[in-house]
């Protein structure tokens, strides 16, 4: 084996591989030689990672088998055993256009629904026999059971990182539970919070770890403490609200963008992927019934259905600048502001606060002069060209694997975050892969007013003019 260490780009507003590496423990990538001379000793190493990832592979080749040919089937496996690379990037771009891209793998959404699923079912059971509820009482047993499930579903998921994240977020308030300890839930956020940096002190480098548990902080300042209890509905949608209103700062500094539809996709994809194909799938794949698995997918199209209809509109994503931190810091403040209390007096300040991220502008270039970007891309070439009124790209980098290129990892988060919501050019030099690499995942993701190549460039997008 011929191991090498991680070696980034570095491109303003870019993927940072080498921290991204760093947070999912991977301290080098390699490659194995090819050579004769090869014997397998064993067929399994007896130890639990191992054995797991056993399992992990046998459940999703059962999946595959079962669902072959479906258009959804990656899908599926990805949200019972984690793996995501069979997930075809027009699907992807409809989950980014949604909104809904965390709910498309095991995320800690799903971990945590199905918990409470399980909470809920046994606390059903539990109850219904006095003798059980004489040995422990039903809401310690129903923590038990939730917490049981949760672990096994984090390790069929490969205890991912963001996975492990969820996982010790929910043992410290089911051991609050446990013993008793009435704990405020900000003081329960913050256990779990400790918890995870002192196990994962790499995790504050990722965005799901400031996304998990600004999304945790939002709903429970909104909703703990309340002098009355609302209506499911208006409590559901007054959660939504509060969540989708709360990150948008921070969607906006991380990836320069945010869904305008996604409450609305988040609304009906939510409870469908959750509380419908994720236990069915899972079901099906430990039960081994096809007709579970079927179910699951049939499911899923339906949902998927909704989303592309939605991902079709003309405005589903807000692109922005990225904003300078005084703004982001000023847009935190007007949020908690902005959410407080209904009666609480001048809540509309907040918005004001708020404004600063949508109205910050980038030093516009004067009459005649041109700036010239070449982005770092590694082995190949892109260059963005600007003028006052134009841009030009002139190639689109390389692409690394099946799932990742230049385009999708350098070129498009660039041009976001410098304002750039159109190309009025996209030039292609040759048809090889370190020039051309990265053009459809450019072309599925902007407008082009114009494109010129020595080839038939691929029409993935309905933006092409």
């Amino acid at each position: 084996m011929r191991l090498k260490r991680h070696l980034t780009t570095y491109n303003p507003h870019g993927f940072d591989f080498e921290a991204w590496a760093l947070a999912e423990n991977i301290r080098a990538t390699g490659t194995i030689r090819n050579k004769s001379g090869y014997k397998k000793l064993k067929s399994i190493v007896w130890k639990p990672r191992y054995v797991i990832e056993n399992v992990r592979e046998k459940i999703g080749d059962r999946i595959s088998q079962a669902l072959a040919g479906k258009a959804y089937s990656g899908v599926i496996r990805a949200l019972v055993i984690g793996g995501d690379s069979q997930i075809a990037q027009a699907d992807w771009n409809v989950y980014l256009r949604t909104g809904v891209i965390h709910l498309m793998s095991i995320s800690g959404l799903h971990i945590t629904m199905l918990a409470g699923l399980a909470f809920a079912i046994a606390a059903l059971i539990w109850r219904r026999f006095p003798a059980l509820v004489m040995r422990m009482p039903t809401r310690k047993a129903a923590t038990v059971s939730g917490l049981f499930v949760a672990v096994l579903y984090a390790l069929l998921a490969g205890m991912s990182v963001p996975t492990q994240r969820t996982l010790y977020m929910l043992t410290v308030f089911a051991l609050a539970l446990l013993f008793g300890r009435n704990l405020a839930i900000s003081r329960m956020l913050a256990i779990a919070l400790i918890a995870v940096v002192l196990l994962d002190p790499w995790a504050v480098i990722a965005p799901g770890f400031w996304l998990s548990f600004g999304a945790v902080a939002l709903i429970a300042y909104v909703s703990v403490g309340r002098l009355a209890a609302r209506h499911w509905l208006k409590e559901a949608i007054n959660t939504q609200w509060a969540v989708t209103i709360g990150l948008l700062p921070l969607l906006i500094v991380m990836f320069g963008q945010t869904s305008v539809i996604s409450p609305l996709a988040n609304a009906f994809a939510i409870p469908v992927i959750s509380l419908f194909v994720v236990p069915l799938a899972i079901l099906g794949s430990l039960a081994h019934i096809d007709i579970i698995l079927h179910a699951a997918h049939f499911v899923l199209a339906l949902c998927m259905q909704g989303l592309s209809w939605l991902a079709s509109m003309p405005m589903a994503i807000w692109q922005q600048t990225a904003p300078p931190i005084w703004a982001l810091v000023t847009a935190i403040f007007g949020v908690c502001w902005l959410l407080l209390p209904r009666g609480f007096p001048q809540r509309w300040l907040g918005l004001v606060l708020l404004l600063p991220v949508f109205f910050v502008n980038l030093r516009k270039l004067a009459e005649g002069e041109m700036r010239v970007v070449v982005l770092d891309v590694g082995q190949g070439l892109a260059v963005v060209i600007q003028t006052k009124n134009h841009t030009l790209l002139y190639d689109a980098g390389p692409r690394y694997t099946v799932q990742s290129d230049a385009g999708s990892r350098i070129v498009i988060p660039y041009l976001r975050g410098e304002g750039v919501k159109k190309l009025d050019g996209f030039i292609v030099s040759h048809n090889d892969v370190d020039h051309s690499g990265g053009a459809a995942s450019v072309l599925a993701q902007l407008p082009v007013s114009w494109q010129a190549s020595s080839f038939d460039l691929p029409e993935t997008d309905k933006h092409l003019k």
